[in-house]
């Protein structure tokens, strides 16, 4: 708990629509009053259409964990110091589909989704972060086969599409097209981040429904709340 009474929880994201979705999931999901940080992707304020040193995406989670272990030596004594020290939480967020990266490669067959899931954390754990397990604290955020997924289900229900297969469906940012939000456009899936902003509110009250359908948004609501609860 900080000073001020509130409950800190920190972000480590590939990029902001995902810190838009996460943090509208923070606040629903801490009790009590809560504060949402996002210390990756970091936009240095003087250059505020750019991002910090460690740049975004999935490779900017990954220099942010291997940051923490050339400065403190791992996640456990870098959730002693600042910027962690105040957090009841630290979230780090990949999405399943870098599991089919040449540099990550460790995907699995889909159904079922915890499969690929699974290794991911793995190699997360023990390539990035260099631990055997995680501090209480932490918690890893893994969507099937991305947030997109979750979006999904949660702003459109009754969506054909909006079942557990969801998934194991590659690039799930294409079923958001054409939807009256405008999430996403284009043929490179450009995201709007303003729209997943004014959005998020409506997947964080969506949650339980997604929970319902998507394993993973399971696993993350049960292990970040016990995280929470660890902390005290």
């Amino acid at each position: 708990m900080s000073e001020s009474g509130f409950a800190v929880v920190t972000l480590v994201c590939e990029g902001d629509t995902d810190v838009a979705v996460l943090s509208a999931l923070a606040e629903a999901l801490t009790p009590g009053d809560v504060i949402v940080d996002c210390v990756q992707p970091e936009r240095p304020l003087d250059q505020p259409a750019r991002y910090g040193e460690l740049g975004s995406g999935w490779e900017g989670v990954r220099r942010w964990c291997e940051r923490q272990r050339q400065r403190f030596g791992g996640l456990p004594a870098a959730m002693d110091e600042p910027p962690l020290a105040g957090s009841r939480a630290l979230v780090v967020h990949v999405d399943a589909d870098i599991a089919d990266h040449p540099d990550v490669n460790c995907s699995r067959p889909c159904p079922p989704a915890s499969d690929t899931a699974d290794a991911l954390r793995e190699f997360v754990l023990r390539e990035w972060c260099a631990e055997e397990r995680l501090p209480a604290r932490v918690v890893l955020c893994v969507p099937s086969k991305s947030t997109e997924a979750w979006v999904l289900v949660a702003l459109y229900p009754d969506d054909r599409l909006a079942r557990p297969d969801i998934e194991c469906r590659p690039e799930p940012e294409t079923l958001l097209k054409q939807r009256p939000e405008r999430l996403v456009s284009g043929p490179e899936n450009r995201k709007n981040t303003a729209a997943y902003r004014a959005a998020a509110p409506r997947v964080a009250e969506s949650w339980p429904r997604v929970g319902a359908i998507c394993t993973q948004a399971e696993r993350f609501d049960r292990e970040l709340r016990a995280a929470l609860d660890s902390a005290g």
